[in-house]
């Protein structure tokens, strides 16, 4: 993985090699995690990719894209 940005209040993840199975175990780590209020989670393969988004009870935001194409997931979480 790689990290491409990080702040106080934002992180910009990136891990390759990861498949489709791999994204949604991801997605359902995050949900029993905590990231589950409010969520949204749509297969937008017209435009690439797969995404999910959700808080947690801190007010935290998760936003996670799988682009299929590439094997590549996008972890972005942004504190309140």
């Amino acid at each position: 993985g790689e990290i491409d940005n990080d702040s106080s209040s934002y992180i910009e993840i990136y891990i390759g090699k990861m498949s489709l199975v791999d994204f949604n175990k991801y997605i359902n780590g995050c949900s029993d995690n905590g990231f589950n209020i409010d969520y949204r989670r749509y297969d937008s393969s017209a435009f690439g990719y797969e995404y999910y988004h959700a808080e947690d009870i801190n007010g935290n935001s998760l936003d996670l894209r799988y682009y299929e194409n590439l094997s590549i997931m996008e972890i972005r979480v942004y504190a309140p």
